[in-house]
């Protein structure tokens, strides 16, 4: 496996902006706020507000949003809200307090949205925004620099699906106690086996990782 910073396999990691003159409760394409993202997914239902569609293509071009784009507040707390674009919406924009990741077509997004809920991804950036009173922020540059393991594609979609078969049957148990504390915690002793990888996924006939290396650098350099 590689470790990859997000920048190397991501299109430009951007956050939002607020043009908050611009922003109503009906208009043509929907506008994002971290309250829309809840328990990882967005919840477009909830205060739903809107922009204009010359507003999203010129203003705030830089954080268009299309359907499998991964979102992540890194404004708080709490931190480590994330979810992806819904198929539902052909175009979002988001405001200053969420950033955006869209992978090159190496990276799985379903992949990258399990990388982020992992606690040691973020574990880092997280200790350094501790003891700051009020607000606790990640920078856009901190996304940026954010590494993941990055194996072949094949091996992320494996992890993918046996990751949320794992997860959907142990929060079937857990949802019998209602135990939100115990749920987080086994999801994440399942990501740290899956980012180890010991889910038993792993091939030796797939590519190797420098092959795989090479066709990132190359995607970046297009």
């Amino acid at each position: 496996w590689l470790y990859i910073k997000a920048n190397m396999f991501c299109y430009n990691i951007n956050c939002g902006g607020t043009p908050s003159k611009d922003i109503s409760e009906e208009g043509e394409i929907p506008f994002l706020k971290v309250y829309n993202i809840v328990n990882n997914k967005v919840d477009f239902s909830y205060k739903p507000q809107y922009i204009p569609k010359e507003v999203h293509k010129s203003k705030l071009k830089k954080s268009m949003l299309r359907p499998n784009d991964v979102i992540m507040n890194i404004v708080g707390p709490p931190l480590k809200k994330i979810a992806i674009i819904p198929e539902e919406y052909s175009e979002m924009n988001m405001n200053q307090a969420i950033v955006r990741f869209r992978p090159i077509k190496y990276v799985l997004p379903k992949y990258l949205y399990y990388c982020l809920q992992y606690d040691e991804t973020l574990r880092d950036v997280i200790n350094e925004t501790r003891g700051v009173v009020g607000q606790s922020n990640i920078s856009v540059s901190q996304s940026r620099n954010l590494v993941m393991p990055i194996p072949s594609i094949e091996e992320q979609a494996e992890i993918v699906s046996k990751l949320e078969e794992m997860i959907k049957r142990e929060e079937i148990v857990l949802s019998l106690v209602s135990d939100e504390k115990n749920l987080d915690e086994l999801k994440q002793s399942i990501l740290s086996k899956a980012f180890r990888g010991e889910l038993g996924t792993n091939d030796p006939s797939e590519e190797s990782a420098i092959e795989l290396l090479k066709e990132v650098l190359q995607e970046q350099v297009k």
